[in-house]
């Protein structure tokens, strides 16, 4: 799937500032793009969450609802890479684990 915000928008559902300096170590700067991690649970979100920080990653803004009623969290992987782990009502998934969109 793929979703467009605005920067500002984006970096601002993070809580950073839409250009800051060293996101991660290798990188100069936050980019204005996430890749998405879907899960069906908050639990879900917890899990995977607490299994990037401990691999490494640098929590940019700790798991929570959000105001559309989903749950999420984001964290930058060693590369600097911005990723969200999320919980979003109306998304389904299949029996072996692919998304489903809401209609």
């Amino acid at each position: 799937m793929l979703a467009l915000w605005g920067r500002e928008k984006l970096a601002d559902d993070i809580q950073i500032a839409p250009d800051p300096a060293a996101v991660a170590p290798r990188s100069p700067a936050f980019g204005g793009v996430t890749l998405a991690w879907n899960c069906k649970t908050p639990a879900e979100v917890d899990a995977a969450f607490a299994k990037a920080i401990a691999a490494g990653a640098k929590s940019l803004r700790s798991p929570e609802g959000t105001d559309y009623g989903g749950y999420r969290g984001y964290f930058a992987d060693p590369d600097g890479h911005v990723w969200e782990i999320v919980q979003a009502p109306g998304f389904g998934f299949t029996a072996d684990g692919r998304l489903i969109l809401p209609d």
